[in-house]
């Protein structure tokens, strides 16, 4: 005689699942223990030919380690050449050559450029910034591309002009002169007709 009773519970391996092995990305500390470079580019969105565009791109280390500046591309676009640069930098085609200029943890270099448009159009702006990191690896930094549209050397009138003629997307203001006879015509179109009712009253 069995003096206790089996147990209905048994205990397996299977009764446990393996556990799996969770991949996690780069924690914030990871992210930022070397040179990583954020930049923002500020131009004006229209410019006119004969007048310079200035240029301004900050680059910042947001990084806990140094980083050295290798070169800019894509900054100076076919149509554009560059006037002049602070600091002034070795400028070729659409290579700008920053030749391994240091930028420490958390410090900001801002560049500044005066573009020189050479024809009209729309311009995409669209520049990568080359860096050592301080491992040794190579990086790129994109800030956000900017369009640019480029006019003739002429004003340009964003609403209704009187005698406006649209031309490669340039409306030519009327003269002044102009402007002032369609005036007068308003004017005297006004008094024709304040007269008239006044004729018609009595």
């Amino acid at each position: 005689m069995n003096v206790l009773p089996e147990s209905s519970i048994t205990a397996t391996t299977d009764s446990f699942s393996a556990p799996n092995p969770i991949h996690k990305g780069p924690t914030e500390f990871e992210r930022f223990a070397h040179a990583k470079l954020k930049a923002n580019l500020t131009v004006s969105k229209e410019a006119t030919l004969k007048a310079q565009v200035k240029v301004t791109l900050d680059i910042v280390n947001v990084g806990s380690q140094p980083g050295l500046l290798l070169r800019i591309r894509g900054l100076v676009q076919p149509g554009f050449k560059i006037a002049s640069s602070s600091p002034r930098l070795e400028i070729e085609d659409d290579l700008i050559e920053m030749k391994g200029r240091r930028i420490d943890p958390l410090a900001v270099d801002s560049l500044r450029f005066s573009l020189q448009p050479a024809e009209i159009g729309t311009f995409d702006l669209k520049p990568q910034i080359i860096y050592f990191d301080d491992v040794g690896h190579f990086r790129s930094c994109f800030p956000k591309p900017k369009t640019m549209s480029v006019y003739a050397n002429v004003q340009r009138f964003p609403t209704k002009t009187y005698g406006a003629a649209l031309d490669e997307r340039v409306v030519y203001l009327a003269s002044k002169a102009y402007r002032d006879y369609m005036t007068q015509i308003e004017i005297s179109k006004a008094q024709g007709i304040w007269t008239a009712n006044r004729n018609s009253l009595r």
